[in-house]
Order: C-alpha cells, then structure tokens, then sequence
C-alpha cells in the first residue's frame, strides 16, 4: 500500500511531551521520553499548554525546525506537549517498465547495474557488445562493430569502427582510432581537436597511453607505452616503445625499443632504436643514436648521434655528442667528453675532463683531469689526477702517477708509484712509492717497494734500474744509467752514475763507498758484503787485489794433450797501445783482426752491440779476444829456457875444453 511521506514504521505524526521550569519559554531537544524534537515544517506543529491548545505567532512562534518557544513563560510543572505533521508529497519518478529522463542531478548510493544493455552520457547509445561510453559523441561511428569498448569523455573513440578491447578515458581520447585493438587512452585533448591520449591513433594496438596528450601522434605502431604529459607525443610508427615522465620521448617519431624513464628523458629522440634512458634530462639530445643506455639525471644529455655508449650516475658522459662505445659509472664520470670513443670511466668524476679516446679509469677521480690524452689506464683512487695531454700512461693504485700531467708512457703500479711525476716519459714503477719522488726524469724502471722512492731523479734521460725492496731508494739529481738489483742494493747512492750492484750492498759498506762515484760494477752477497767490484777496467776482490782463480781441474777434461809450439805464436802477435773512439780512453792489448791471424781459436765475434759501435764496424760484428794467452807464453817460455838450457851446455862445454 503507498504512502504519502513516510512509512508508518517511521510515523508522520510525532509527539513530544516537556514538563516546564518557572519562566520557561524555549523548548528543544529530549522530551520527557528521551525523543529529541525535529520538524520540517512550522505550519505543521500545534502546541498544547496543559491540555490547551496554543495560537501561532499570538502564542508561540515554530521557525528553526529543532525548537518551540513560548510568547508568555510557563510556570514550574506545566505540561507542553508539541505535535508535529510530516509534509506529504507526490514522487517524482521515472517508470520501472517506460523508461525516462532525469533533467536534474541524480545521486545513486548503490550499485547501479546494466544487463544486457550499454550507457551513454550525452550521446547516442554505442552499437556493439559490451560497449560503455559516456561522453558526446563517444564512440558514436555509425560502423561500431568493435566489442569490449570503453569510452569516457567527449568525442572519446568516436571513429572507431572495428577495433576491440580499447579503452578510451579522456576529452578526444583515442579520436581518430579505427581499427587498431587493446589500447588503452588515458588523458584528455583541448577544444578544436588538439587530440588527446593516442589521439592520432588509426590501426595500432596493444598501445597504453596515460596522460594528456600521451602517445598523440601515434597512428599504426603497436606495443608502445607512455605515461606522463606529452610523453612519446611525436611518436609515428615506433613500435615497442616505453616513457614515463613529462615529455619523455617527446620527439620520437619511428625510433623503435626505446625506454625513457624520467621529465624529459630522450626528449630530442626520432629515429634512435634500442635505447635506454632513465633519470630527468636523460639523453635529452639523442636523436638517431642507438643502443645508448642513460640512468641518472643529465646522463648522457647532450648525445645526439653516437651509439652504443653506457651512462650511468648524475650526469655521466653530460657532453658527450658523437663518442661511440664509451662507457661511464659514477657522478660526472666522463663528463667532458664529446666525440672520443672507446673510453671506460668508473667512479667518481673519473676521466670528468678527458676529451681523448682509448681511457680507461677506474676509481674516485681518477684520470680527473685528463683533457687530450690517450690511451690513459688509471685505477684508484686520485690515479693520473692531474694527466692533461699525456698519452700511454698506466697508472694503478691510489695517487699513482698522480701529478703527471704531459709525461708519456709511464707505468706505475702501487700505492703512490710515481706520484710527483710531471712530464718524464717511458718510465715504470712496481711497488709502493717506487719512483714516488721522481718529477722530470725519464726511462727509469723501478720494481720494488719504495724503488727510487725517496731522491729526485731530474735527467731527461737517466735510464736508472731498480729491482728490489728500496732498491735506489736515495738516487737523486741527475744520477744516470745506474743498476742496482736487490734488496736496499745501492740504498745510499745519490748521485753516482753508471753504477751496477748485484746484491745487497748499499753503496757505502765494507771501505767501499760509491755513494757520489761513477762506473763501478759491485757484487755483494745478501748482507751486503761485496765479493768483488770493477771500475776503470779492472776488477778487484774484496782484499782489494785483482788475484783471480780459474777452474782447471784434470777431472772434467778430455783429449789432453801437450802445446805443439808457444814461441813462434808470441813472436807472432803485435801488441799495441792505442785511444778508444768513443771514450777517448788509453790502452794496451792487441788488435783482433791480426790476432786472429796468430790465434784464430781464441777470437770471438759479438752481434749483440751498440748502434755507436755498429757504426764503426759497418754492421759488422765486434771481434773480443779470450783471456786465454798465458798457455801460448808459458810454452814461448819452456821453449826459449830449452834453447837457453842447450846454449849454456855448449858454452861450458867450450870453457872447459
């Protein structure tokens, strides 16, 4: 049975019952009963005074719908009972089985459910199964034969004809899609077409736009995703394509595989394939470059057409514009870098200022500030720190070749190696501070903890040579074309030059002291004791004569057999004095050519000589003579002591005749 106003269950007569205070006028709130008064409608509330009932306005006024208040204050106890009418109205309703309209808004607290039907908002009903649109003109093609459509917003899918499973949430969204299939537009256009989300959209399917004018541009490719204002906007044809972020990947057109994460990440992109930017500004000018990976704000901004490099970290390779396969990990690592290829930075602003090709470094700062230079190994901390335009340097450990700025070819291994070296070139260090002092010096080798480590080397061309734990450790100055192979070997040597020690010995041990001496060759055990030492041609022992064995032993010889002549050999040979050409030096001995005529068995030919001395032999070998002589003159001897012997039997055989 209908009612007019409320159910009964809910009553349209209230009544409410207040016993009075002296005086009172207002009455409100709970009643006697705990019922708290309300009413719709004053001109529906009557008020009764102890049983009497009260005139509007002349008695009491009803105007705040929660309270009544008397003109004239009621005594202590008297009884107010106030009853009031719910207002009846006729609904307004739309039929259950003949439909309608609503010209007002309408408010469903509910489900709202459609079986078998579809829903429009402002627009004709879509044709086709499971189709919803809402919005004027969405999905409104005459042609609709797509299903599982939806369309939000006005003028939303409204081409599409055939193309199932898209999805369309935005003003213009999708406007101009036909046939393309499981799409999915989220973003809006602006009056006078300025399409929106995969506004251009014609044939492409399984594209994901979300975002006002996300993938606008997009018309057959497929497999693209976009999420963020304007990202992929000039996307043609690109296929496989990811953006988030504003704008990211704005420009790209048919650039296919690419990925940009970040606001404007490859924005500048067109034809570029395979490449990869994550972080704001992330290869931001890559047009046709491919396979560049970017992560980290401005990594790689400013490449445009160069490929197959690696960025990651706060504007890792910033400058880079037309460099192939670089690859640089770390803040500004590689940042300076333009068009060098070929160049590996890993760390913080390693390889920062390099603008040469072929550089590997690898650690905090390391190679920082190379510029021009090639072919720069730096591993550790500070390593090739302050290389500028040095070529060919290998600097491992922390502050190896630290300072080196124009030195070329250098190597140095170990903590320190080669530290203050500046513009030396073709010098090696392995070890701990080897070399670490040297500044200037050139092609010197130093393999040992602090070898060379603590003097100043300063010649061009000093060609030193240290093996051995502080081998050389105090050379200084301009000290050249030393040796010292061991242990500490010629530890306290400091300006002497053309030395070679073997051994331990330090340069100032058992009366012998080289320290500032020239072209002594020392030969010393591992404490240090010499056995021997030569210089100005002559060798000595370690009792300072040059008394020498040689092994002679019958036990290990064969074919033994007497000298056949000595005397006509010695009185053979010329012995001559003569200068060196090269040293100027004085000397005595033989000349080889003629010696060999005497004693061919005893002339040896050298190949391995000098180019100074190939030019005085023609290329020819050098000819060396044995120390082999004193056989031929101890025969010469018994020889002549013979004739002697058999003159003197002669002669007293005279005498006494």
């Amino acid at each position: 049975m209908p009612y007019q106003g409320r159910s009964p269950q809910t009553g349209v007569r209230n009544r409410f019952v207040y016993t009075a205070t002296a005086s009172q006028t207002l009455f409100s709130g709970a009643d006697s009963n705990g019922r708290t008064l309300r009413y719709e409608d004053g001109a529906y509330v009557d008020v009764f005074l102890n049983g009497v009932c009260l005139v509007p306005t002349s008695d009491f006024t009803a105007t705040t719908k929660t309270s009544i208040t008397l003109v004239s204050g009621a005594a202590a106890s008297d009884v107010v009972e106030i009853v009031c009418y719910d207002i009846a109205t006729m609904a307004d309703a739309v039929s259950k089985t003949q439909g309608g309209s609503f010209d007002g808004a309408v408010t469903v607290n509910g489900n709202f459910t459609v079986d078998n039907g579809s829903v429009k908002l402002d627009g004709n009903y879509p044709v086709g199964t499971s189709n919803v649109a809402l919005g004027n003109q969405a999905l409104d093609d005459g042609s609709l034969s797509g299903t599982d459509l939806v369309a939000v917003g006005t003028f939303s899918l409204s081409s599409n004809t055939s193309g199932a499973g898209n999805v369309g949430i935005g003003s213009l969204a999708m406007i101009t899609n036909t046939t393309g299939n499981y799409n999915t537009a989220v973003g809006s256009g602006q009056d006078g077409f300025v399409q929106g989300a995969l506004g251009l959209n014609t044939s492409g399917s399984s594209n994901t736009a979300i975002g006002y004018q996300s993938l606008r541009s997009n018309t057959t490719a497929s497999r693209n995703t976009a999420v963020g204002y304007q990202s992929s906007y000039g996307n043609t044809t690109g296929s496989a394509n990811a953006s988030v972020g504003y704008q990211a990947l704005y420009t790209n057109t048919t650039g296919a595989e690419n990925t940009a994460l970040g606001d404007q990440s490859l924005y500048l992109n067109t034809t570029g394939n395979g490449v990869t930017g994550l972080g704001r500004f992330a290869l931001y000018s890559n047009t046709t470059g491919n396979y560049n990976t970017a992560v980290g704000l401005q990594s790689l901004a400013s490449n445009t057409t160069a490929s197959n490099n690696t960025a990651v970290g706060y504007q890792a390779a910033y400058a880079n514009t037309t460099g192939i396969q670089n690859t640089a990990l770390g803040r500004r690592a590689l940042y300076s870098n333009s068009t060098a290829s070929y160049n590996t930075a890993v760390g913080y602003s390693a390889l920062r200022n390099s603008t040469g090709g072929s550089n590997n470094a690898f650690g905090d700062h390391a190679a920082y500030s190379t510029t021009s230079g090639s072919a720069i190994v730096a591993i550790g901390g500070d390593a090739v720190y302050s290389n500028t335009t040095g070529g060919s340097n290998i600097g491992i450990g922390y502050y190896a070749l630290r300072q080196n700025t124009t030195g070329n070819s250098n190597t140095a291994v170990g903590r320190e190696a080669m530290r203050f070296n500046t513009t030396a070139l073709g010098n090696a260090a392995f070890g701990m501070d080897a070399l670490k002092n040297s500044t200037t010096s050139g092609y010197n080798t130093a393999i040992g903890e602090r070898a060379f480590g603590n003097g100043t080397l300063t010649s061009t061309n000093a060609y030193n040579t240290a093996v051995g734990h502080y081998a050389g450790y105090g050379l200084t100055g301009s000290a050249i074309n030393n040796t010292f192979l061991g242990s500490a070997a010629g530890y306290l040597v400091t300006t002497g030059s053309k030395n070679t020690i073997i051994g331990r010995y330090s340069g100032n041990q058992g009366g012998l002291d080289i320290r500032t001496s020239d072209n002594y060759v020392v030969l010393s055990d591992g404490d240090g004791n010499y056995s021997a030492y030569g210089t100005g041609g002559a060798w000595y022992k370690a009792d300072n004569t040059t008394t020498w064995s040689t092994v002679s032993d019958g036990r290990i010889k064969e074919n033994i057999v007497p000298l056949s002549s000595g005397l006509d050999k010695v009185l053979a040979l010329n012995p001559v004095e003569f200068d060196y050409i090269l040293s100027g030096d004085h000397d005595v001995s033989f000349i080889a050519q003629e010696y060999r005529e005497v004693l061919p068995d005893q002339v040896v030919e050298q190949t391995d000589i000098g180019d100074e001395i190939k030019a005085l032999t023609n290329n020819e070998p050098l000819l060396s003579l044995k120390t082999n002589l004193v056989p031929y003159l101890v025969k010469a001897i018994q020889e002549q002591q013979a004739t002697i012997t058999a003159l003197q039997a002669r002669i007293e055989a005279l005498e006494n005749a």
